[in-house]
């Protein structure tokens, strides 16, 4: 069992890690986008994408956190449960932009891609941090 403290310090630490990286793909995104394909119409704007998956992923860590604190065998079960229902949210936010028939809209279907994947890839490692962390 993690003690309290620990539990808030692990989660204050994931915090960060989540919204530096936010921070870090949302100007990267921001700047591809203004640079090569502003003339593109985006059905989401890049920070409302940015805002849901980062809730998201911080809802994520929050819950992989107290699972660990409880018991840190349920971690990767947890996990895989959550990443399901979280691809599930995801395409129900998916199904506009390929349903939409506008043309040019290659930047949009693959930017939503790239920004699922990169917070996909962040949950990954924070996971694999946590379970690494076995005190």
């Amino acid at each position: 069992m993690m003690s309290s403290f620990s539990l808030k310090k692990e989660l204050v630490a994931s915090t960060k890690i989540v919204l530096i990286f936010t921070f870090i793909g949302f100007a990267i995104d921001f700047a591809v986008y203004r640079l090569f394909f502003s003339k593109q119409a985006l059905y989401y704007p890049i920070y409302i994408l940015f805002v849901i998956f980062m809730i998201m992923s911080l809802c994520i860590v929050a819950v992989l956190n107290v699972i660990r604190s409880k018991n840190i065998d349920y971690v990767g079960y947890t996990y895989l449960m959550i990443t399901f229902i979280k691809m599930i949210i995801a395409y129900v936010f998916l199904k506009p932009i390929l349903n939409n028939s506008i043309e040019n809209q290659s930047f949009d279907k693959s930017n939503f891609f790239l920004i699922f994947i990169y917070f996909l890839i962040i949950e990954t490692l924070l996971t694999i941090r946590i379970l690494n962390n076995k005190h």
